[in-house]
C-alpha cells in the first residue's frame, strides 16, 4: 500500500519516531544543561520495570517464547522549587541534625485538620444522597459550590501541565541492586548527567516499593567510596510512589476483611 501512497511505510514511521525522540532528548539535555550552569538540577525521574512477552509465530528449531524485561523511565521537570533545595552539601547537614527523632505517630497525627476531615466526610454522605435521591435533586448545584467554596478546597492546584520526556529503555532489572546501579547511570547518561555535572546536587529517583529498596541499597553497599558520585550519595529516592502506597493498603484491606 505505501507504493501506492495509501499507506506511509514502516521504515518511514519508524525513522520519524527516531527523529522524535532525537529532537526531545536534545531538549532535555539543553534544559538540564541550563540549569547545572546555574547551580540548580530540577529534572527528576520516575522509573519501574516492563516487561513483554515476545511469542513466536515462525516455528523453528531452536526458537522458542520468551520474556523480554527491562527498565523504562520518564524525566519530569521539577517546578517552583525554592533556590537551593537540590543542595547535595545541605542535605548530609540537615541529616545529621536528627531532626526527625522528633517525629512520631502521634506528632503526625496532631497534624492532620481532622475538623476539615470529618466535615469533608459528611459533605460527600450529602452528595451521595442528593444524587441517588430524587427528592433532593434540586440542591445538587448547592453542593457542588460547597465542594468549590474555600472552606473545602485547601489547597487548588493550578492548571497545568507537567513538563515530561520518556527516556530509552534498558535491559535491566531494577529490583537487583546492580541493575537499578546500571539502570540509574544508563538514564543519567541520558540527560547529560556525569560525575561533574552532579558533584554538588541531588539527583532525585522515584518508584514503587521494590525501586527504592534498591536505591537504598546501593547507597548502603557503597557508601564508603570517597566519591559522592560514585556512591551514589546524590542519589535521593524520596520514598514510594502514593499510587503503589495506595494499591498497597488497597490490597490489604482486601486480604484482611
Amino acid at each position: 500500500m505505501s507504493r501506492f501512497g495509501l499507506s506511509v511505510h514502516d521504515r518511514t514511521a519508524r525513522a520519524c519516531l527516531d527523529s522524535l525522540t532525537d529532537s526531545s532528548l536534545s531538549q532535555l539535555r539543553q534544559s538540564v544543561a541550563e540549569g547545572i550552569a546555574t547551580g540548580t538540577q530540577d529534572w527528576q525521574i520516575v522509573l519501574d520495570n516492563v516487561q513483554q512477552y515476545c511469542r513466536q509465530r515462525d516455528h523453528r528449531i531452536g526458537r522458542e517464547d520468551v520474556l523480554k524485561f527491562g527498565t523504562a523511565a520518564t524525566a519530569i521537570l521539577l517546578e517552583d522549587c525554592a533556590p537551593g533545595a537540590f543542595d547535595l552539601q545541605d542535605y548530609p547537614n540537615r541529616v545529621m541534625q536528627q531532626d526527625r527523632r522528633q517525629l512520631s505517630a502521634e506528632s503526625l497525627r496532631d497534624d492532620v485538620d481532622w475538623l476539615y476531615i470529618h466535615e469533608l466526610m459528611a459533605l460527600h454522605w450529602v452528595c451521595i444522597l442528593v444524587k441517588f435521591v430524587p427528592q433532593l435533586e434540586h440542591l445538587q448545584k448547592d453542593i457542588s459550590a460547597l465542594f468549590k467554596s474555600e472552606q473545602m478546597t485547601k489547597f487548588r492546584l493550578r492548571p497545568h501541565q507537567s513538563v515530561m520526556q520518556s527516556l530509552g529503555t534498558n535491559a535491566e532489572w531494577e529490583t537487583e541492586t546492580q541493575g537499578m546501579m546500571r539502570a540509574i547511570l544508563d538514564f543519567m547518561k541520558q540527560m547529560g548527567l556525569d560525575e561533574k555535572a552532579l558533584e554538588n546536587l541531588i539527583f532525585m529517583a522515584r518508584g514503587d516499593g521494590a525501586s527504592v529498596a534498591a536505591m537504598w541499597r546501593i547507597k548502603k553497599y557503597l557508601s564508603a567510596h570517597p566519591s559522592h558520585y560514585k556512591a551514589f550519595r546524590n542519589l535521593l529516592p524520596p520514598g514510594p510512589e502514593i499510587w503503589h502506597t495506595r494499591w498497597t493498603q488497597l490490597n490489604t484491606l482486601a486480604t484482611n476483611y
